[in-house]
C-alpha cells in the first residue's frame, strides 16, 4: 500500500473516495506508522519521522545557601523536597524575579 498519496490508485481511492474511507485509512494507521492530514477534499499520508534518540543535556543548577556554601546538583526540584523549599520560589530566583529564597540563591551553569 504505498501508493495512496497517487490519485487514483486502488490504494487512494480507498483512502479518500470510498463509502468506508474512514475504516481503510484506520486500517492504514495500524499497519504502517504515520497519519492521515486532510488536505482540503482529500486525505494525504504521512509518515511519522523517526527522531534523534540522543538524550537531553540535563540542567545543572549552581545554589548557594546561607551559609554561603555552594552546591551544583541537576535535580532543582528534589534539592528544594530535601531542604524544605518551595521550587516554585527557586525557579523565580532563577529567572530573576526574586532576589532569593529562605536566603538560598540559585543559577543555572551554562554547558556547551
Amino acid at each position: 500500500m504505498r501508493n495512496v498519496n497517487i490519485k487514483n490508485t486502488r490504494e487512494w481511492v480507498r483512502c479518500n473516495e470510498d463509502s468506508r474511507s474512514h475504516h481503510w485509512r484506520n486500517i492504514y494507521i495500524r499497519e504502517n506508522d504515520g497519519e492521515f492530514i486532510r488536505k482540503g477534499r482529500y486525505w494525504l499520508w504521512q509518515e511519522k519521522t523517526k527522531k534523534n534518540p540522543s538524550k537531553k543535556k540535563k540542567q545543572l543548577y549552581i545554589i548557594r545557601t546561607p551559609d554561603g556554601e555552594e552546591i551544583i546538583s541537576n535535580n532543582l526540584s528534589e534539592f528544594c523536597k530535601e531542604r524544605d523549599l518551595d521550587n516554585r520560589a527557586m525557579y523565580r530566583v532563577i529567572m530573576g524575579t526574586r532576589s532569593h529564597h529562605k536566603k538560598y540563591t540559585c543559577k543555572k551553569l551554562i554547558q556547551e
